[in-house]
């Protein structure tokens, strides 16, 4: 994603689920402007992005742990543990997941940052990629009643 090069000519480009957030600022950045030289003059950009607040509770959120018999990070019993930690300085949340395989006690970790943003910060990332209209809506479906914890979506158009 970070490399661009997404065509030209779309009517609509979609970034849901909070992606945006799991990339460096510069990053992000590149991101959208990739996703502008995509679309035609009268498409749209659509984002589902985190608030600012959620990324900050997700990051000061308590360990946890569970034995899992299969998961994202492991196909076989396992030990999952996650760690959270919210880093003021640079507005992310870090969580790291440890995974002990239930059979060899072998260990794997992986990790996870999500980038914090206000409202007005993604105004600024879009305009200065060259959107000149952002529409805010509480969720895909177009209102409060269907918002899903955290998310809220953003209509950019050039």
């Amino acid at each position: 994603m970070r490399a661009g090069g997404y065509g030209d000519g779309f009517g609509l480009v979609t970034l849901l689920s909070g992606e945006l957030n799991v990339f460096t600022p510069a990053a992000a950045r590149g991101i959208v402007l990739a996703a502008r030289e995509a679309l035609l003059p009268e498409g749209a950009f659509v984002l589902e992005v985190h608030t600012e607040d959620y990324v900050r509770k997700l990051g000061e959120g308590a360990p946890q742990w569970s034995a899992q018999k299969r998961g994202l990070f492991w196909d076989s019993p396992h030990l999952l543990l996650r760690e959270r930690a919210w880093i003021p300085e640079s507005r992310a949340s870090v969580e790291r997941f440890l995974v002990i395989d239930a059979a060899t006690a072998a260990v794997e970790c992986h990790s996870i940052t999500t980038q914090a943003y206000s409202e007005s910060e993604y105004d600024s990332i879009l305009g200065e990629a060259g959107y000149s209209k952002t529409q805010m809506v509480a969720s895909l479906q177009g209102d409060d009643g269907h918002a899903e914890d955290g998310l809220f979506v953003l209509v950019a158009r050039p």
